[in-house]
């Protein structure tokens, strides 16, 4: 069973980078990823640079002013991580505070990672259900190992430029800032790379699943935008005041993946264990719709 998903996952890898328009994809990511981490640092010492000019200039000694703006630095930092973080006064884990880079790697990543996913995934089954090229494949393989192997070939390029893009912010990082530790940047990259997984294989799930129910590449591209961003507005009843009239649909908000993603950013294991299994429990609802989805085509 083993090597009928191997052979998937090589034929589709082959087909994804022979593809202009995923490589396209990959590319503004990255370049996205690159330009973000320039400005990011860029601007963080800009704003040094001008609280030091503001503090010499009122004749505060230099070593002294630079050791203010040090601490003034360091507490607007720590309000902007629980800001991305969100995590309601959850303590942000110290591994994810390390740098200056992980919190926008992180939060980047939870915001356009998965655009990435469903614009590089949605037509996986609906270009091959479209041309019928599917009834030659299940004369060998079951519907569902072929399912399968799409699944984990999109899988393994997301987490792919998740690394490079990961990797080029350190880059930066270590052209830019002369205090940047690689080695204090590790665990956070690690920790990182490890909760966009199962994030992103909930999204990279949902795309499939509407890529399988129907034979239409646009539509499946419409229909995955439409439910991700419907599901993601989900997580806006949060907001919704408990003496709202409309307070009786707050718990629609738990239906929602956005809703969980602030559990990747507490200190612990209980905080992103649980939003770990709760987007593999996504996972596994949008699977098990795309694998039916799928059965029930008639090819």
């Amino acid at each position: 069973m083993s090597n009928p998903i191997r052979i998937i996952i090589r034929h589709e890898l082959a087909i994804i980078v022979a593809t202009r328009r995923a490589l396209a994809a990959a590319a503004l990511y990255l370049v996205t990823a690159l330009l973000g981490g320039v400005g990011y640092v860029k601007s963080l010492q800009a704003m040094q640079r001008q609280a030091e000019h503001a503090l010499g200039q009122q004749g505060v000694d230099p070593a002294k002013a630079a050791a203010a703006v040090s601490r003034a630095t360091h507490a607007a930092y720590a309000q902007l991580v629980s800001f991305l973080a969100g995590t309601d006064g959850a303590e942000v884990a110290t591994s994810l505070t390390s740098s200056v880079i992980l919190p926008a790697y992180l939060w980047g990543s939870l915001a356009f990672l998965p655009f990435l996913v469903v614009i590089t995934s949605f037509d996986a089954m609906a270009s091959d259900l479209q041309v019928r090229s599917l009834c030659y494949s299940v004369l060998r393989v079951p519907r569902a190992l072929i399912l399968a192997g799409k699944l984990f070939s999109q899988m393994i390029l997301f987490l792919a430029l998740s690394v490079l893009a990961s990797l080029t912010l350190s880059f930066v990082a270590a052209a830019l800032l002369d205090d940047f530790d690689l080695t204090a940047v590790v665990p956070g990259l690690a920790r990182s790379w490890l909760v966009l997984l199962p994030y992103g294989f909930c999204y990279l799930s949902l795309a499939m699943f509407c890529s399988a129910s129907v034979r239409q590449p646009s539509l499946a591209l419409l229909a995955s935008l439409g439910l991700m961003v419907l599901l993601r507005a989900l997580a806006l009843f949060s907001l919704v005041p408990s003496t709202h009239a409309l307070s009786v649909l707050r718990p629609l908000r738990w239906l929602s993946p956005a809703q969980y993603q602030s559990g990747f950013w507490e200190q612990g294991l209980a905080g992103p264990l649980l939003s770990v299994l709760a987007y593999l429990a996504f996972s596994a609802v949008f699977s098990l719709l795309a694998k039916r989805a799928l059965e029930r085509q008639d090819l």
